[in-house]
């Protein structure tokens, strides 16, 4: 799809932590914080957010994931709205994910005359326990910066990576453990032996069953979400496994893959308590997975 300029406008994806935003576009990466400060010049994103953010603490927002309940978000004694500033803050990570807007295919960026190339499709990588009204939020946000928006969550995209990095054999149960900043949560994902990638009107699995508008999709990998539990120590592997367990019907998983969310990976001998087989993966494992399942678009 090309703009007004004449230049072809592909695709970006976009993985939202609680305190990190990692975005892909056209081979280039980017981690930003998930965060936003009110300066005197106006508002700053991500990672110049946090730098500056010693000038006016009260001004600042560390997690803008945390505030999506709300409707306004309050920096200094300025209310925003807070879908416009996680737009703020989409926009902030698709530009500095760019190289050159000038490109084809290139996300973000600044072009010749002042205006932002933005892709022509977002895929969001949403918490796949969030609800209704923060997947809104962050869909509302990412629908006024592309033509299409689709949405997969993190435990499908963590899988998919999982899958095409060998790390797990196709088809079967996999128990997805996804780390958070104060407790963990689990998911078992039951697969047909044969997988690949659909879209088109679909539901993040798991997920509430209110959609935002049409033009809004959901993809992910073939298979369903047996169930999820959250509050469980990872520490704690033994009750980790049998909580694993339970959702699957009091038989352990094949495999189990454990997924940084909270900015920071798991210790990896994690992998090796009890004897247990945790695989544990870095924190860009989701948005590769995204990428990928992307592609088959």
């Amino acid at each position: 799809m090309a703009d007004s300029g004449g230049r072809e406008r592909g695709t970006a994806v976009v993985d939202i932590g609680p305190i990190t935003v990692r975005a892909w576009a056209d081979g280039g990466v980017t981690r930003q914080r998930a965060a936003v400060l009110r300066t005197r010049e106006g508002l700053a994103y991500g990672d110049e957010a946090a730098r500056r953010s010693g000038t006016d603490l009260g001004a600042y927002e560390s997690a803008l994931p945390s505030a999506l309940d709300e409707e306004y978000t309050a920096l200094g004694d300025a209310l925003f709205r807070t879908v416009e500033l996680f737009r703020g803050l989409l926009l902030h990570v698709l530009s500095a994910v760019s190289v050159d807007a000038d490109v084809p295919g290139r996300a973000g960026g600044a072009a010749r005359d002042g205006r932002r190339c933005v892709p022509a499709r977002i895929v969001l990588v949403l918490p796949a326990q969030w609800g209704t009204i923060r997947r809104g939020v962050v869909e509302r946000a990412a629908a006024a910066l592309a033509d299409d928006v689709l949405t997969v969550g993190s435990t499908w995209a963590a899988v998919a990576a999982a899958e095409a990095e060998g790390q797990i054999r196709p088809g079967g149960t996999v128990g997805v453990v996804e780390q958070w900043p104060d407790c963990t949560v689990s998911s078992v994902v039951d697969r047909p032996p044969q997988r690949g990638p659909v879209a088109g009107g679909r539901r993040i699995p798991g997920g509430d069953q209110d959609r935002p508008p049409e033009h809004r999709r959901a993809v992910h990998g073939a298979g369903v979400v047996l169930g999820r539990a959250g509050a469980t120590e990872l520490h704690d592997v033994a009750g980790l496994l049998r909580g694993l367990a339970g959702l699957n019907g009091g038989v352990a998983p094949d495999a189990v893959i454990a997924v940084p969310r909270a900015g920071w990976e798991f210790d990896r001998a994690v992998g090796a308590a009890s004897g247990a087989r945790i695989l544990c993966t870095d924190g860009d494992a989701p948005l590769r997975g995204a990428v990928l399942l992307a592609r088959g678009l």
